[in-house]
C-alpha cells in the first residue's frame, strides 16, 4: 500500500483509520510550532510505501507491519495556516472566512467527491468528520 498524507489546507492535524481485508491502517499528522509529526499503523505481515511530503528530503520510504512515527521541522516558509479541525461546527468554520475558504478548498482539491458545501448547509451544527463518516471505506 501507499501512504501519503498530505498536510496543509488550513489543518494542523488529521487522523484517518481504515479497516482492510488484512486489519487496520491509522495514518495521522499534526503540525506543532515549526514541527511536524506523522505517525502510521498498518497490519502485521504487510508492507506500505509512506511518502512524508514536507520532509527536508521528500522522503519515501518503505516500512513493514506495525507503528511508525516520523518527527521533522517544518520546511522554512511553511505557514501551518488557520487553526481548524474536522470536528469543529461547520457554522463555528464558517464564520471565520479564512478557515472556511482553507477547508473548502481542502476539500475541493483533495476530496472532490464529497459534496462539502451541500452537506454543510444542510446542517450548520454538524463538522466535516460528521460527512466523512457518511462515506464507506475504500475498496481493498
Amino acid at each position: 500500500m501507499r501512504i501519503a498524507p498530505q498536510p496543509g489546507g488550513g489543518f494542523t492535524h488529521a487522523t484517518l483509520s481504515r479497516t482492510t481485508v488484512h486489519g487496520d491502517v491509522m495514518v495521522g499528522w499534526r503540525i506543532t510550532g515549526d514541527t511536524i509529526a506523522v505517525d502510521v499503523t498498518i497490519p502485521a505481515c504487510t508492507g506500505a510505501m509512506v511518502v512524508l511530503s514536507l520532509h527536508p528530503d521528500g522522503l519515501s520510504i518503505d516500512v513493514a507491519g506495525g507503528s511508525h512515527t516520523w518527527t521533522d521541522e517544518l520546511p522554512e516558509g511553511h505557514a501551518s495556516g488557520p487553526s481548524c479541525s474536522l470536528d469543529m461546527p461547520y457554522r463555528i468554520l464558517a464564520a471565520d472566512p479564512a478557515e472556511w475558504n482553507a477547508l473548502t478548498r481542502a476539500f475541493a482539491e483533495r476530496l472532490p467527491a464529497i459534496p462539502f458545501a451541500h452537506a454543510a448547509r444542510r446542517n450548520m451544527d454538524a463538522s466535516p468528520r460528521t460527512a466523512l463518516g457518511h462515506f464507506p471505506p475504500a475498496a481493498s
